[in-house]
């Protein structure tokens, strides 16, 4: 059954004497997508339109937008809420004007329309002026995060809002940034850092949750592995839906880095995927899988070589000389039905992940933390602390780490935490198969070392490279910055370890050719080579001299 408006006045002129016109004022209680008018084309040039009345909030997700558009669908927003814009899940709006100050002539609008979920939309009123509101969109914007502030301390949330540069785009720029449909976004493009809390539908969510128990470490994070960072520069996507893109290539780029073990911080081109990619559509762009079976059959080039640009720019403009190229040799898609799937696999390397409910979206995958008591999150915006109590309810949940393609002001430096409770919010997640071929990089560029000197080598995420010492264990370090810890298991967790070091102590004597070999550190203590006498030591770690060391004349000694 269509829902009957009551439509007191619809615009077909307006005279610029007249102050303020009531455009539609609606009687019923709206809760689903409709038009509530028409509008003569133009007829709100140079106007002010502006929405008042009440919306009334079911649960802790949706949305209502009353917005004003074109023939083609270009749309301004008029208003805009969700619940952390409420008070107690009402908010009472008069005269707002969120994009609709002095409408420019370029703008042939005809339609009124609202885009609602799980919301009452109660005594709408649409009103034309050509009075600006006393407040600029500024100072509304600033009123709102505010105002959001205060309903997440209210709530007991562990994430902060501020401005980004997602939360200034107007709602065109959001919509194309998002494929032609701005989602339930819940505060996302505001965050600025903590951990946010995706809130599930209460209809679309099941029992089948992401808690309980693990046998997995509590975190594990790519950007401290090895005492260093894995994950390449946060870059931003615009508006332009190419996040897929930016979460495969973001990926890529760190498991380049750990495939070489170092940290060559290849800047690959988003851009290419974007206008090459046949099963993608630009900036429709599809789901990292696509991106990453281009790359295993087409490879991918530097961003140097074919800059981003934000549009659907043709594949002729590729270059057919370019300074890199990386291919995988191909990529996995994985429905977790579990957390631990996730974490088995971002502990091999980081991933892509694709959240679906509440928006249609996809990021770099960089860790994980499990929610435990008395954790302190520093939310580094604003220098302040969130404080998990003993009795917190999401103590035993998994927040991941995400690297969003939103530019470096969204979160923290562009990373952030999101809190998952169903597994339907994880759509699926991506990994890539080995090995990496790169056009200035070959296996024999892959380091193996023992940086923290403890006998045990590290050489990357790939097989052990026929390079290494001969002395290097076939099991990798699971840490290779602490001495103290040794191989990793499946689970994350690495070996306590004493770390292999051989010592030279109470004043030994060296009369003739002695040679020392250690896959870890040699201390040399006390030790004096006589006349006659020979000392070599090989260290794949360090050679630590300490105390008396003595080398007599017509004696030898060398380090390797």
């Amino acid at each position: 059954m269509k829902t009957k408006y009551i439509l007191l006045c619809v615009l077909v002129g307006l005279s610029t004497a007249v102050s303020a016109q009531t455009l539609v004022s609606v009687n019923k209680t709206i809760t689903q997508d409709t038009t509530i008018a028409t509008v003569q084309k133009n007829s709100l040039t140079s106007q002010t339109v502006t929405a008042s009345g009440q919306a009334v909030f079911s649960s802790k997700t949706g949305y209502v937008r009353i917005l004003l558009s074109d023939d083609s669908g270009y749309d301004v927003l008029v208003y805009e809420s969700t619940p952390l814009f409420a008070t107690n899940g009402i908010d009472n709006f008069s005269n707002v004007s969120l994009e609709t100050e002095d409408i420019p002539s370029r703008l042939a609008l005809t339609k009124i329309r609202v885009e609602i979920k799980n919301v009452e939309l109660r005594n709408v009123s649409i009103e034309a002026s050509n009075t600006r509101n006393s407040k600029t969109q500024q100072q509304v914007r600033t009123d709102r995060i505010v105002l959001m502030n205060n309903n997440l301390r209210a709530q007991n949330a562990l994430w902060v809002a501020g401005e980004t540069s997602v939360s200034q785009m107007s709602y065109q720029e959001k919509k194309e940034m998002f494929g032609g449909k701005v989602p339930d976004l819940q505060g996302f493009e505001y965050y600025k850092g903590g951990i946010f809390e995706l809130h599930s539908d209460s209809v679309a969510s099941t029992q089948h949750t992401m808690r309980g128990g693990s046998s997995y470490v509590a975190s594990f994070d790519w950007r401290d592995r090895h005492g260093r960072n894995w994950i390449t520069p946060v870059q931003a996507q615009g508006n332009c839906g190419s996040c897929g893109a930016f979460a495969a290539v973001g990926a890529l780029e760190a498991v380049v880095n750990l495939y070489y073990n170092q940290q060559i911080n290849m800047d690959l081109s988003e851009q290419e995927l974007v206008s090459c990619n046949k099963l993608a559509a630009g900036c429709a762009f599809g789901s990292p899988i696509d991106a990453f079976r281009y790359i295993r059959d087409y490879g991918i080039i530097d961003e140097a070589s074919f800059p981003y640009q934000a549009i659907d720019t043709n594949c002729s403009q590729k270059p057919t000389i370019s300074n890199e190229k990386i291919t995988i040799k191909d990529a996995n898609i994985h429905n977790p039905f579990h957390i631990d799937e996730i974490k088995r696999d971002i502990i091999k390397s980081p991933l892509t992940v694709s959240c679906t409910y509440p928006f249609n979206h996809a990021m770099t995958l960089v860790g994980y933390k499990t929610i435990q008591a008395g954790d302190s999150i520093l939310i580094k915006t604003t220098m302040s602390w969130v404080v998990i109590g003993n009795n917190d309810s999401r103590i035993g949940q998994t927040a991941i780490s995400v690297k969003n393609p939103w530019g470096s002001d969204w979160g923290d430096d562009g990373f952030g935490y999101i809190l998952i409770d169903a597994y339907e919010d994880v759509a699926n997640y991506t990994t890539t198969k080995l090995p990496i071929t790169s056009l200035n990089y070959t296996d024999a560029n892959i380091i193996c070392e023992d940086r923290d000197g403890d006998g045990y080598y590290y050489w990357g995420i790939g097989p052990k490279p026929a390079h290494c010492p001969a002395c290097a264990p076939d099991e990798p370090d699971g840490d290779d910055s602490n001495p103290n810890l040794g191989p990793m298991d499946e689970y994350g967790n690495c070996a306590v370890i004493t770390p292999m070091v051989v010592d030279f102590i109470n004043e030994d004597v060296i009369n003739e050719e002695k040679e020392v070999t250690s896959c870890g550190n040699i201390n040399v203590q006390n030790v004096n080579v006589e006349q006659g006498g020979k000392l070599i030591l090989k260290a794949e770690g360090d050679v630590i001299i300490q105390g008396d060391f003595k080398i007599e004349a017509g004696s030898e000694f060398e380090i390797w």
